[in-house]
């Protein structure tokens, strides 16, 4: 399983050598706070967004603020704070309007339709959502549409659609696969776990909970395995009889992932 200390050492040691070293150090620090995010260590993640986004304004690094903007935004989002992070969010999609950069304007999209889908205004959601597929299609990024796709079936997921969901989320398990992108792997199998599992169809969901985590662990995706453990424990207390032995242990897996999410990581 990667290492996120050492991954994160290399993120704030990689040289950006066309740089400034003072850009260079703005770029680091969001670089950082994203690796340790990706990891599912979000609560550690914001002090280096926040040094991020002071070296960019004061240094008028208009693409990076909104990028780290936006990277705050999802770390938000991901602890639920639902009125932060869309307050980063909008002003990173009104700094990337602004400098017209495409990249930085689907990937606000991306982040408001997942806030909208936890706000449950599902119309806005959809929007947003589809807005940022079709600047990736434009694009052509395969590995963007993968996530892109991933988010709207999670909406549907959400909005217990059951039925279209499951094409979108294998359509973006297939991308995920062909771009090599383990943790877009990774939420799609729990998503259609997560589907299966409400339509009753145990031993698919079954299957599909073990590959998900199975690849969660080998990359150390820790909210991801968390969300596993959760959605295992409950898949076996489903069973007639309960397996309550099975569920108690995925049950204190998930306690000591709660743990290690609550780590600090301080490099910087």
């Amino acid at each position: 399983m990667p290492q996120p200390k050492l991954t994160l050492l290399a993120a704030l040691h990689f040289p950006f050598k066309t740089m400034p070293a003072i850009h260079s150090k703005a770029h680091l620090y969001n670089r950082a706070g994203w690796v340790l995010a990706r990891y599912g260590y979000h609560n550690a993640a914001l002090p280096y967004f926040t040094k991020a986004f002071k070296l960019a304004t004061n240094y008028q690094l208009q693409i990076l603020q909104a990028q780290c903007l936006n990277n705050w935004s999802t770390a938000l989002l991901a602890q639920e704070k639902l009125d932060e992070a869309m307050d980063k969010c909008m002003q990173s999609l009104q700094l990337a309007k602004q400098l017209r950069k495409p990249v930085e304007e689907a990937t606000a999209f991306l982040t408001l339709g997942r806030i909208y889908t936890q706000l449950k205004d599902y119309n806005k959601a959809f929007t947003y959502l589809n807005y940022n597929l079709s600047l990736w299609r434009k694009l052509r990024n395969k590995n963007k549409m993968g996530e892109a796709i991933l988010y709207i079936g999670n909406a549907l997921l959400h909005h217990h659609q059951l039925e279209p969901a499951l094409p979108q989320l294998a359509s973006s398990l297939r991308l995920a696969q062909q771009s090599r992108n383990h943790f877009v792997q990774a939420q799609a199998l729990f998503s259609m776990a997560q589907m299966y599992h409400l339509q009753g169809e145990f031993n698919v969901a079954l299957s599909h909970y073990k590959r998900s985590l199975s690849l969660a662990e080998l990359y150390g995706y820790l909210q991801v395995q968390q969300q596993n453990y959760l959605g295992l424990a409950k898949w076996h207390k489903e069973q007639t009889p309960p397996d309550l032995g099975q569920a108690q242990f995925y049950e204190a897996q998930v306690l000591r992932v709660n743990k290690l999410l609550n780590t600090s990581f301080n490099y910087a």
